[in-house]
């Protein structure tokens, strides 16, 4: 942790795109929050919702780019929409494929830079942003930062007409609360340009096929012998599934161009399976071997992925891996998206495999779950526990079993045991918003202060 306090952990930020959809509303289906980053409007939102959470508290931001690939942009329809505002008639031609390709990379690598733009923006004045939020002030900050921080794509900024601000504000319920209490949260830590680090988004598989697959790892769609562009990853149907070839084509590309923007650190989120796992850290250690990442998993119980692989088994794989040097920069594993008491338990059940293992790795824990609900997959809707549990028949309805008690990340006794447990990062996922991440900053803070946790 790079905050100025004697602190044994790290605080990742929360939901951007739930958190983001408080604002606008359902997103794309197939991007998810990463449609935004077409539109300069989008993309203004990005930076202040990314300001948000480094109000709260954040010690890393991840980007918007979870289910950003070039295939998803494509299929959208949003890129060529977007271009028939800019070029009247035309027929499509090769060239006009490639730059469509190389319009969407550089889509993709923009979810980097709006979140280095939202941290330099916000600790210009901590004071300032904070008014900025609330009143849509775009000409206070525009000079001291803009023109040297985000040329990549064009100017950035705020929202700045008085029609998209109201609009802002009518949709944002928790605006005036969420200020008062963020900025408060974040005045302690003292933060830098250098201290708050960006961890560019990779997300899964699943996640690109927008099916609720993450939370199944049933990933049975490349059936058609041909590649039919912009529905399927490149190359789907050449490679066998399941194969190192296989997740190399999905993920390669997207690593490559998201690493080549200098994030501070690349992360695999929501893996559903071992194979997966273990295709991601050889693809890294052969091709990007020097960036930082980390993998986190989702699991449908305490013991095993979604797909029903054992934890253990693939935690005692990765730690031999590492020691023979073959997962590259990977310095993090742990759990995402899953419920909080789940959570707990797999920060237990990874931590106390490393002691298994013949040599200790050199691996922290991540542990940033969702607020306490099920996603279902079906209505694209997320559902307390209570009310899915024995019915769901998708998504996260698979876990097996529920906690008898509605548990969120902004417990405190949550806090404690996952400390506790072993986890040294620790955040949120959907629907945690920047409200709850400053409320565990608090947490954190005072029990570091009073040892609490030990």
């Amino acid at each position: 942790c790079d905050c100025d306090c004697d602190c044994e952990w790290t605080l990742l930020d929360g939901g951007l795109s739930s958190w983001l959809e408080e604002e606008v509303g359902r997103l794309h289906s197939t991007l998810w929050s990463a449609a935004l980053l077409v539109t300069k409007e989008g993309r203004d939102l990005v930076i202040q919702k990314h300001c948000d959470f480094i109000l709260a508290g954040a010690d890393i931001l991840t980007t918007v780019s979870y289910q950003a690939t070039i295939c998803g942009f494509l299929s959208s329809g949003l890129l060529a929409h977007n271009e028939s505002n800019n070029n009247a008639g035309g027929k499509g031609s090769s060239k006009d494929d490639q730059d469509m390709d190389m319009r969407a990379i550089g889509l993709i690598k923009d979810s980097v830079n709006l979140a280095r733009c939202a941290i330099k923006i916000s600790l210009v004045s901590l004071n300032t942003v904070s008014m900025a939020l609330q009143k849509g002030v775009q000409e206070a900050l525009e000079d001291l930062v803009y023109k040297n921080t985000y040329t990549n794509s064009g100017r950035c900024g705020f929202c700045s007409s008085k029609e998209n601000n109201t609009q802002h504000d009518g949709n944002n319920t928790h605006s005036s609360s969420r200020t008062m209490i963020t900025t408060s949260a974040r005045f302690h830590s003292n933060p830098t340009v250098s201290t708050i680090k960006i961890a560019a988004s990779i997300g899964s598989f699943g996640a690109f096929l927008a099916n609720g697959a993450e939370y199944t790892g049933d990933y049975d769609i490349c059936e058609k012998s041909h590649h039919d562009r912009g529905s399927q990853p490149p190359n789907c149907a050449p490679v066998a599934m399941y194969s190192y070839a296989f997740y190399e084509d999905f993920y390669l590309c997207k690593a490559s161009a998201l690493a080549s923007e200098h994030p501070d650190m690349l992360c695999f989120e929501t893996i559903p399976r071992g194979d997966e796992v273990i295709a991601i850290l050889a693809m890294m250690a052969k091709h990007l071997p020097s960036i930082p990442y980390w993998v986190s998993f989702q699991c449908k119980d305490a013991n095993h992925l979604a797909n029903g692989d054992k934890v253990d088994d693939l935690v005692r794989e990765i730690c031999s891996k590492t020691e023979n040097k073959q997962c590259g920069h990977l310095f993090a594993i742990g759990v995402n998206c899953i419920l909080p008491h789940l959570a707990c338990q797999l920060v237990q059940t990874i931590h106390a495999t490393f002691s298994f293992c013949s040599v200790a790795p050199p691996l922290q824990i991540i542990c940033y779950p969702n607020r306490g609900e099920l996603w279902d997959a079906v209505n694209k809707k997320w559902l307390l526990p209570a009310t899915t549990a024995n019915t769901q028949k998708n998504g996260c309805g698979k876990y097996k079993h529920h906690h008898p008690q509605f548990t969120t990340v902004t417990d405190r006794e949550w806090v404690k045991q996952v400390l506790k447990a072993g986890c040294k990062i620790i955040g949120g996922c959907c629907r945690v918003t920047p409200n709850d991440i400053a409320t565990i900053r608090h947490h954190l803070v005072t029990m570091n202060n009073t040892r609490e946790h030990l």
